[in-house]
């Protein structure tokens, strides 16, 4: 494990493109999550799926012990189809994977909404060993110098449904039936838990260091989506459909300390997102911190006495953890936990 993820963490990675537009951000993290998702069900490995590292997405076979990875650039488009000098560059990014990490690279795929114009509309993933001897050479020849390929070269084109307008929408309905395949009705907000899980795409997608190089966990928090993640996502909306905290109970207490209405309706809103954020926790430390605290520190403490010191309980938690969460977050996190215990 550790001369493969060395190799792999040490390697420099190519520079960094321009900005992108929302739209294009979320076309590549709904895609990243679609494809996580059929992971789950395809692979029974401990792999790992990286967002924003060497290319948008790089799916790693083991998380433990690396033997390939595949790369894919994921592009969102307009009506037109992608015409072969369009897609030069972008054919030319994946290459630079086989010179900068050639024990490992194995397969690159460029994946749009939108065919390239050697793309037949009944098929939607063709390898470059399908293309006639005309579109390979165009393809060859639009290239660099320094760039060279060959029919038997594991480069792929993929269509994918989801739409560049409304990719989240796309998205949704699919993350409901894997939901309904895997776990059966629950009950428990799907839309927040949604927001919750595609979010946690977004964030990782955005994190960046400096260097990950002898640093395996860190990469795989900060930077990766696992198959035990997703494992553990289910669980947790099992477990949390079945034992939730009581908001009415919590009102009732908040009320007879004189909390303001729109007090409680703010703590009303952070309980919801605290709660949809417990349900799907994805090994997320600030979470567990909190859990902690409350059930070792508050353990002997009277509800009224927690309501009553609720703002210095909040700024001990953020001091402590060092959490990012604004204090509301954490006041309403800790009423859950609370409640939650006394249930």
């Amino acid at each position: 494990m550790k001369n493969s993820w060395n190799s792999i963490l040490s390697t420099p990675e190519p520079e960094k493109a321009g900005a992108r537009t929302a739209s294009r951000l979320d076309f590549q993290v709904c895609w990243s999550v679609h494809f996580a998702l059929d992971k789950y069900d395809e692979e029974k490995e401990e792999y790992a799926i990286s967002l924003e590292f060497h290319d948008d997405v790089c799916y790693i076979d083991n998380r433990e012990n690396p033997n390939f990875l595949d790369f894919f650039q994921v592009k969102g488009k307009g009506k037109s189809n992608w015409k072969i000098n369009d897609i030069s560059p972008i054919l030319a990014k994946l290459l630079q994977h086989k010179n900068n990490l050639p024990n490992y690279t194995r397969n690159l795929t460029f994946v749009s909404n939108i065919r390239c114009e050697f793309h037949p509309d009944e098929q939607d993933k063709v390898s470059i060993s399908t293309l006639s001897k005309k579109d390979f050479q165009k393809l060859a020849n639009s290239l660099s110098p320094q760039y060279s390929i060959s029919q038997n070269d594991k480069i792929f084109f993929e269509y994918t449904p989801i739409s560049l307008e409304e990719s989240e929408q796309n998205l949704k309905g699919y993350f409901c039936d894997f939901l309904q395949k895997h776990i059966g009705d629950v009950n428990v907000d799907i839309n927040k838990i949604f927001d919750a899980f595609v979010q946690e795409f977004r964030r990782k997608s955005k994190t960046y260091l400096t260097s990950y190089s002898g640093n395996v966990k860190k990469f795989i928090e900060s930077k990766c989506i696992t198959r035990n993640h997703i494992e553990n996502l289910l669980n947790r909306i099992i477990s949390g459909s079945e034992k939730k905290a009581d908001w009415t109970y919590c009102r009732a207490y908040l009320e007879n300390n004189a909390f303001s209405t729109q007090d409680i309706k703010l703590i009303r809103k952070n309980w919801e997102k605290y709660e949809a954020e417990k349900l799907y926790n994805f090994e997320n430390l600030s979470i567990l911190n909190i859990e902690n605290y409350v059930n070792i520190e508050l353990e002997n403490k009277e509800l009224n006495e927690i309501i009553s010191n609720l703002d210095v309980h909040s700024q001990n938690i953020k001091d402590k953890y060092q959490l990012v969460y604004e204090n509301d977050f954490i006041r309403a996190a800790i009423l859950y936990e609370t409640i939650l215990g006394l249930s």
